[in-house]
C-alpha cells in the first residue's frame, strides 16, 4: 500500500504517462476525484480521467513523462514534470503532424486517505500548440518571432521506452535496461536536458568520453563538462538506434550501435542528419550498471588505410 502523499503522487503519474495503464493509474484516485487542466473543462470520476488521459496517449502513443521536482506539504503535493511524444493521432482537432515535443507542466494534488482527490494541473498549452504549428511563437515586441518554428523531425524515434524514472536517477539493475535508459536519457540530452543522462554515468575517476566532436577527457570533472558543453549546442533532435552487437561478462559490458536521426543545432535553421557509431562500455558499480565509457564518430564508411611511409611522414 502506498500510503506517503510524495509516493502517491509518483506511483500515480508513472502508472498513467510511463506505463500507460489507465485502470492502474486510476486506482490511485478517489471516486469523486476532480480534475481542473489549464484551458481545458474539469473532469470528474475515474471516466473523466481517462477521457482526458486518452485525449493525450492517443495522439502522442510514445508519451513519456519526467518527474522534475516535488514539493510536499500536508494534504498537497506540487510536481514539476517534463513529457516528451510524437504527435502522430489527433489532438484538439488538430490532426497529425509527425512532430516530436518536449513539454511541461506543473502539478498540484490533492491526497486524502491515501487517494488522490483533486489535482490543478498547469500546463503548457500554449507552448504545446505552438510546437506544433497551430499556434504562432510571438517576441516581445508584440510580432510573431523569427525563425521560431522548428522544423518537424521525421525520422523514427528510440524513445518511449516504459521504464521507471527512479531507475535512472540510481542506474540500472540489469544491462538490458541500462541500454534502454541510455536511449531515453539520449533522447532527452538531444531535446535539452542531460540530467538523466549525467545521472546514468560512473562518476569515477575512470570514467572517460570520446565524443564525435573530437578530443577526450577522463574523470568526472572533465566528463561533465563535456557533456555540458555539447548540450549547451543541442536545440532538438529526433534519434533511432540500432544495436549490431553487445557482451557482457560479469561487471563489465559494451553495447555498439549505430545511431541515426536528426539534430537542429541553436543557431541553425535546419538539422544536421547524422549516421554515427558508438560504443558504450558499462561496468556495474554497488548492483548498477553505470556508463563508464563513451566513444562516437562518424566512421561510418571504410576507407583504404594510409601508407606506413605516409603514417611515419605525418609522425
Amino acid at each position: 500500500m502506498v500510503n506517503d502523499t510524495a509516493a502517491v503522487a509518483r506511483a500515480w503519474a508513472l502508472a498513467a504517462w510511463n506505463q500507460h495503464d489507465l485502470d492502474a493509474a486510476a486506482a490511485f484516485l478517489a471516486p469523486d476525484w476532480v480534475g481542473h487542466y489549464a484551458g481545458l473543462d474539469d473532469a470528474h470520476g475515474h471516466d473523466g480521467f481517462k477521457r482526458v488521459a486518452m485525449e493525450f496517449l492517443q495522439a502522442f502513443p510514445d508519451l513519456h513523462i519526467s518527474l522534475d521536482d516535488a514539493l510536499a506539504d500536508g494534504d498537497k503535493v506540487v510536481r514539476r514534470v517534463s513529457w516528451t511524444g510524437t504527435h502522430t493521432g489527433t489532438f484538439l482537432g488538430l490532426p497529425p503532424s509527425g512532430q516530436r515535443v518536449n513539454a511541461r507542466d506543473v502539478i498540484i494534488l490533492r491526497i486524502a486517505d491515501d487517494k488522490i482527490a483533486e489535482e490543478w494541473n498547469a500546463a503548457d498549452l500554449l507552448g504545446l500548440l505552438q510546437q506544433l504549428g497551430a499556434v504562432p511563437v510571438f517576441s516581445l515586441d508584440g510580432g510573431p518571432a523569427p525563425n521560431t518554428v522548428k522544423p518537424a523531425l521525421t525520422c523514427p524515434s528510440g524513445g518511449g521506452q516504459t521504464i521507471n524514472t527512479a531507475v535512472i536517477e540510481e542506474g540500472a539493475a540489469t544491462f538490458e535496461e541500462a541500454v534502454r535508459n541510455l536511449r531515453l536519457a539520449t533522447d532527452r540530452f538531444v531535446n535539452g536536458d542531460n540530467t538523466e543522462w549525467k545521472a546514468m554515468c560512473s562518476h569515477q575517476p575512470d570514467v572517460s568520453v570520446a565524443g564525435r566532436a573530437g578530443g577526450f577527457e577522463v574523470g568526472w570533472p572533465d566528463v561533465e563538462k563535456r557533456y555540458d558543453w555539447v548540450l549547451d549546442q543541442y536545440a532538438t533532435g529526433d534519434l533511432s538506434y540500432e544495436t549490431t552487437n553487445s557482451y557482457v561478462a560479469g561487471d563489465l559490458g559494451f553495447i555498439l550501435e549505430v545511431v541515426r536521426g536528426e539534430i537542429l543545432l541553436k543557431g541553425r535553421h535546419a538539422p544536421d542528419h547524422i549516421n554515427v557509431r558508438v560504443t558504450h562500455i558499462l561496468r556495474r558499480e554497488d548492483g548498477r550498471w553505470k556508463l563508464l565509457h563513451r566513444h562516437a564518430d562518424n566512421a561510418m564508411v571504410r576507407h583504404p588505410l594510409v601508407s606506413q611511409r605516409r603514417l611515419a611522414g605525418d609522425q
